[in-house]
């Protein structure tokens, strides 16, 4: 897959401002940028291995494409991307390529919140009412919230449900509807009584920073925050029509596919839909581990970074970062990792992934943006920041299922089989056998698949899986059936793993099988489905019609046997 980053020597300080700029960003369509000129850089350490991990991790794990940067000694010394930021056009990801961050926007949010609290126009212990007078939930608690509450996330807010993606709103109007929308919420617990985030509560802190100044939030974010930063080609806006230099959002249902929606709504702007890219991640993570100033720029006094930075409230046993425990500041997360305190964020929506992690006694940060929302970027971020502090990083263990899944859906059930028992039997070391990255994929068609996908996986994951792992597939999918009980995808996948609805008309028939390929099998039947495999009702998708996927001969695909 492409490979593009910046090379020794091609890195650069724009004079006086603090802000790392490529050659090519320093042309805009209106010209040269006055403020932006370029001393030498230093020449970037030798990543020659990290380079060639990352690219393996890329190829092996069903990532349609990523950027990533390190931060070491107040500069950028790695800022690379890998992939396509569209796995059709497959136009290269560059470390300029901008990509939907998720919740890292709300460590923007939480600046413009401590700006404000600096020139007294919002107290951190105000009410929120006191802002809002509109705002109301469906119970009387809601007017003991207050603004540090909401920006700790102990405010007793719940969380948002449907984020409606799929009928995004672009008018000015549309935060301050959301708002008002919400009187019929109901909270999930006392203010201040415990820890649970909400993106909900910095969607209505938004609406907070835009009536206590007079500007839309997204206006603002960019002439005080963003701009203030450094950070020129960072919005929270986004166009209807997405442009070139912008990375896509990918599904990996059997592979990897683009998502023909995008993770965008302006009543969620505060939540989740800033737009950077690596280089200007870099720039924002400089100016915090400075303390809010950097060259020419100035986001927040030093003074507020106690507040800032301080722990607020600690997370429940196993949340954090990296699941090291550690607790809350304002909007920053506090972990640790191998001995060194971590701050930072991390953000998932429908195709995308963002972590940035800060290392303040060490002035290390890190960035990885992905074009998928998959477990595998915080073992991306692990191994980032071991290159950072100079820790050895081992290769990490491609799943055998990204591999199967391929053939899966290329050649049907009977090749997936076999070519899942002979990865077993040859190259038992080399692959990750477990079902991890198959719950990872059902969570994908569960909720943007197709009948015919969820079967191909519910059949090949009965066959090839332990009994154990089945049955906990079949209890997680009759829960899902209590709380949704219209989902069809997911009655499919039940039928499917319980009964065997399906696999027959799959041509699973065990004696195309190479002999020999059944040692080693997980399966009590010898891989040979015993219960009932009768012929379950017609999905009705094509895969020729699958949005999101190009089709170079639906006809051979698994797909069209279902």
């Amino acid at each position: 897959m492409f490979v593009s980053g910046l090379t020794p020597g091609t890195l650069s300080l724009a004079s006086g401002t603090g802000v790392l700029v490529p050659p090519a960003a320093h042309q805009t369509d209106e010209g040269t940028d006055s403020r932006t000129r370029r001393p030498s850089a230093r020449r970037m350490p030798d990543f020659l291995d990290l380079t060639q991990h990352l690219q393996d991790v890329v190829d092996s794990f069903g990532l349609a494409g990523m950027a990533v940067g390190i931060v070491k000694e107040n500069e950028v010394v790695y800022a690379r991307g890998f992939g396509f930021e569209n796995a059709l056009t497959r136009l290269p990801i560059t470390p300029s390529t901008l990509f939907h961050t998720a919740s890292i926007s709300k460590t923007f949010v939480a600046t413009a919140v401590m700006q404000l609290a600096e020139q007294g126009r919002i107290g951190l212990d105000d009410h929120l009412i006191e802002h809002l007078s509109y705002f109301a939930l469906a119970d009387d608690r809601y007017r003991e919230i207050t603004i540090k509450q909401m920006l700790i996330h102990t405010s007793g807010f719940p969380d948002v449900e449907d984020y409606e993606w799929e009928s995004p709103q672009y008018d000015d109007e549309a935060l301050e509807r959301y708002v008002r929308s919400l009187s019929t919420e109901h909270m999930i617990g006392d203010p201040g009584a415990t820890w649970a985030y909400s993106n909900m509560a910095y969607d209505v802190l938004g609406d907070v920073i835009a009536k206590s100044t007079g500007m839309l939030f997204e206006e603002y974010e960019k002439e005080r925050v963003l701009e203030a930063a450094g950070m020129l080609r960072s919005d929270f806006l986004k166009p209807e029509d997405l442009p070139s230099g912008w990375a896509s959002p990918h599904v990996l249902n059997l592979t990897p596919r683009v998502w023909q929606g995008y993770p965008y709504h302006r009543a969620h702007a505060p939540s989740s839909t800033l737009h950077s890219n690596v280089l200007e991640l870099c720039q924002w993570a400089l100016i915090n581990l400075n303390h809010g100033t950097l060259g020419d720029h100035s986001i927040l006094h030093t003074s507020t970074y106690s507040t800032l930075w301080q722990q607020h409230a600690t997370f429940p046993m196993g949340r954090g970062l990296f699941h090291s425990g550690g607790g809350q500041g304002i909007a920053w997360a506090i972990g640790d990792y191998k001995g060194d305190e971590i701050i930072g964020h991390a953000g998932s929506d429908v195709g995308f992934t963002s972590i940035l992690i800060l290392v303040p006694q060490r002035s290390i940060a890190v960035v990885m943006l992905c074009t998928s929302a998959n477990r595998v970027t915080f073992e991306i971020t692990g191994m980032l920041l071991d290159a950072a502090l100079g820790y050895p990083f081992q290769p990490l263990i491609p799943p055998a299922s990204i591999t199967v899944c391929k053939t899966l859906e290329d050649a049907g059930l009977n090749a997936a089989v076999e070519q899942w028992n002979r990865l077993q039997r040859d190259h038992p070391d080399e692959y990750d056998f477990g079902a991890d990255h198959f719950y990872l994929m059902a969570e994908a068609i569960l909720e943007r698949g197709t009948e015919g996908e969820a079967t191909l996986l519910a059949c090949l994951f009965r066959i090839i899986m332990p009994e154990d792992e089945v049955t906990n597939a079949i209890n997680m999918l009759l829960v899902r059936l209590q709380e949704y009980p219209e989902d069809t995808i997911a009655e499919v996948m039940l039928n499917s793993l319980r009964d065997g609805l399906g696999c027959a008309r799959l041509g699973w028939i065990s004696p195309h099988i190479s002999p020999g390929l059944m040692d080693g099998c997980h399966v009590p039947h010898g891989c040979i489905v015993k219960r009932s495999c009768v012929r379950g009702p017609r999905d009705d998708d094509d895969p020729a019609a699958i949005p999101w996927r190009e089709e170079t001969n639906p006809g051979s695909s698994a797909l069209s046997a279902i």
